[in-house]
């Protein structure tokens, strides 16, 4: 092969990879500065042009990588609206979970009020009832509650779940409210619970009004319930779903201590 021949075949090679380059990178909005020195009349290939296509190249790949656009192309970001210095987006999820937070509220201050004077001005009872009920009663509705809530999270979804332990609570109370309470008497049992106190005594008066008040010792259960369950597992668990929180980057030991002691 003649020198006249190598020269040719260069130059050629040279054309066709800088043609190549061009309609590349002119896709991407970048340019190609040819710095490179001529030689013979000639720019040979891999110097000059050729350094600069490597390094727009790896600079290109870099931003690819990374999933963000070429220079040419980042699009102007459009900044959120915001109302008295809060974001639209943040305000439509607040308004309506402080909505329902005061609903909650409102319906745990008026079952707190109402719980203690039920059982304690009933027939046959006292304030005594009142550590019988929060031993004998509260206490193992509670365990219970938790045993069914842990099983119930391992095969509904969170929205199934919310909808699955606030129902009972609705039911009772509006049970309650239309068809136990104004039919006290026929459903409590004060004939056997005053034949109980014969037999056994006045010692055993807080336990037999349980039995003979059971439907507002019931009403008494659930309105515990209702603050412990709704107000502090059901709203707020459904409030971290709504509201995410970016992730926190490791502190490392010192911010593993502190968040524990914390």
């Amino acid at each position: 092969m003649q020198a006249g021949d190598l020269r040719d075949l260069r130059g050629g090679g040279f054309r066709e990879a800088a043609a190549v380059s061009k309609e590349v990178f002119a896709g991407n909005g970048l340019r190609i500065r040819p710095t490179g020195r001529r030689i013979g009349g000639e720019i040979p290939l891999g110097l000059g042009i050729g350094l600069n296509v490597r390094a727009q190249a790896a600079a290109a790949a870099a931003a690819a990588e990374e999933g963000g656009a070429f220079p040419s192309q980042n699009a102007s970001t459009v900044a959120p609206r915001k109302f008295f210095g809060v974001e639209t987006t943040t305000i439509k999820k607040v308004l309506p979970l402080g909505l329902m937070f005061f609903c909650i509220l409102f319906n745990y201050t008026i079952l707190r009020d109402t719980k203690d004077v039920l059982v304690v001005t009933a027939k046959g009872s006292s304030a005594e009832i009142i550590p019988f009920l929060k031993t004998w009663v509260n206490l193992p509705m509670a365990i219970g509650f938790m045993i069914i809530y842990t099983k119930l999270s391992n095969v509904l979804s969170k929205e199934q779940l919310f909808y699955s332990c606030i129902f009972p609570f609705i039911a009772f109370f509006g049970t309650f409210a239309f068809f136990m309470y104004p039919l006290v008497d026929v459903l409590h049992p004060t004939a056997f619970a005053d034949f109980l106190v014969q037999k056994l005594g006045t010692r055993f008066l807080g336990p037999i009004a349980i039995v003979r008040n059971w439907t507002f010792v019931l009403f008494y259960v659930m309105a515990e319930l209702w603050g412990s369950v709704v107000v502090s597992v059901l709203f707020w668990g459904f409030a971290n779903q709504v509201c995410t929180l970016p992730p926190i980057p490791s502190t490392g030991h010192l911010g593993h201590s502190q968040a524990l002691l914390m």
